[in-house]
């Protein structure tokens, strides 16, 4: 951390933000109620372990926390306090110094080409363009009418989810799409980050996670971009407030 600091690498100010509260409620927990406790404990309890034995296990995993995690977490605390004054005001990588090398050596990782940044936009753009003509085409050859709104052309032929809405309600919302798409429920749905299954793509971190609401307003910096996609595939989704932001 104090290499960045002296290569002025700072992370964008609503990372920071968000980190900062999230130490302070992790801090703010009574010990007991902390989940490292909680969770270890219904681990134990799960795993057959005694009693006796559990009691030990958690007072010793408590004082390790008390004495190691919890001030760690007050030494970050402070270094967020102490950046946040120069926290970057921009969100992407690009603006950070080297940045866009930077960002040309991850494509060059995390991906099989050796496409630029530009390039692999314009690929996606050109699919965009591709796959909409091909749609239409297949629409009017069936002899449907008012194509530019694909939902009315196609009634209860297409299920509109709402991010926030799965967010919310995971198990609920993921029997509707089941059901919509007439396939049964399985636990592992919900689950889903429990797999041992080996995961070589790029989001192989995040799907280890459970649905959770880290990336809800990562959008917003990027919300005047996105006039012509609300035009195009309507309103129904959004929340008021959002649309304030889309001008």
């Amino acid at each position: 951390m104090e290499k960045r600091k002296e290569l002025k690498i700072f992370p964008p100010i609503f990372m920071v933000e968000r980190v900062i509260g999230q130490i302070e409620n992790i801090i703010d927990i009574p010990i007991k109620e902390n989940p490292l406790i909680t969770i270890y404990e219904e681990k134990l309890t799960s795993a057959g372990i005694d009693a006796k034995t559990i009691k030990h296990l958690k007072e010793k995993a408590e004082k390790i926390i008390t004495e190691k995690v919890l001030p760690s977490y007050q030494l970050l605390l402070m270094h967020l306090h102490e950046i946040k004054p120069k926290a970057n005001i921009n969100h992407g990588v690009w603006s950070l110094p080297d940045g866009e090398n930077y960002y040309s050596l991850r494509l060059r990782i995390m991906t099989t080409s050796n496409y630029s940044a530009d390039e692999i936009h314009n690929i996606g753009l050109s699919e965009v363009e591709r796959i909409t003509n091909e749609i239409i085409d297949i629409l009017e050859t069936e002899g449907y009418e008012n194509i530019d709104n694909v939902g009315q052309v196609l009634p209860n032929k297409i299920l509109r989810v709402n991010n926030e809405d799965v967010i919310e309600d995971l198990e609920g919302q993921v029997k509707r799409m089941l059901e919509f798409l007439e396939l049964p429920f399985e636990e592992e749905c919900i689950s889903f980050y429990e797999t041992d299954r080996s995961v070589r793509t790029a989001s192989s971190e995040q799907v280890r996670r459970p649905i959770n609401r880290d990336g809800m307003e990562r959008w917003k910096p990027y919300s005047k971009h996105l006039k012509p996609l609300v035009n195009h595939l309507g309103q129904e989704l959004l929340k008021p407030e959002d649309l304030s932001f889309i001008k």
